[in-house]
């Protein structure tokens, strides 16, 4: 006879019947990080306690080249950054209306995004020049598909450029994505810090 009560056993809890029967297995997803791990004191204002997490000037140096939707993929928008990118920019009218959002973007993803050790900014960089080489993965800590994005960049001569197929694969995924794996790593790298 077994005990009732769940097991844990990693990411699936073994829930045991009293008696004979089959064990119930229930899938756990894991909870998801605060965003916001520090409380505002009581005399302060939420947006005095809120990190910056984009340069406003790293911003309007992507909207140079916005008819291309570099600046809302910074600022955490892949839809509007495809669009942009297949219409130039909204056939630059966005673009060019898009000059005066840049500072409430900026805000927004201050909001929307976890502040910390991992900069939006440097990663970014990363990823808009070395990105094939996969330097902005080894920056967030993910080593394992930046060594996958590194051999796949040293293969593209020798396999005739099919290498790059996936290699271009990588690099659409990181660029709809970016903030939100700099996000989860600052969150985990917070959260890992909090005294017990």
């Amino acid at each position: 006879m077994s005990n009732a009560g769940p097991v844990p056993t990693g990411r699936l809890t073994v829930i045991r019947p009293v008696g004979t029967g089959p064990a119930i297995v229930e899938k756990h997803a894991f909870k998801k990080i605060p965003a916001k791990i520090q409380k505002p004191r009581a005399n302060q204002q939420p947006e005095e306690n809120m990190g910056h997490t984009h340069s406003i000037l790293i911003g309007y140096l992507a909207w140079v080249f916005g008819f291309t939707g570099a600046h809302r993929f910074y600022y955490g928008r892949p839809v509007s950054g495809t669009i942009y990118f297949f219409t130039l920019g909204l056939l630059g009218i966005g673009w060019l209306i898009d000059l005066f959002l840049i500072p409430s973007m900026n805000r927004s993803c201050d909001h929307r995004y976890e502040p910390g050790e991992v900069s939006y900014d440097v990663a970014w960089l990363l990823l808009a020049w070395l990105g094939y080489f996969g330097v902005d993965r080894f920056y967030l800590g993910k080593v394992g598909t930046g060594l996958i994005e590194l051999s796949l960049a040293i293969l593209v001569p020798w396999t005739f450029g099919l290498s790059a197929i996936p290699l271009a694969f990588f690099q659409l995924y990181d660029l709809w994505t970016m903030n939100e794996q700099i996000s989860e790593v600052n969150c985990r790298i917070a959260y890992t810090r909090q005294p017990v």
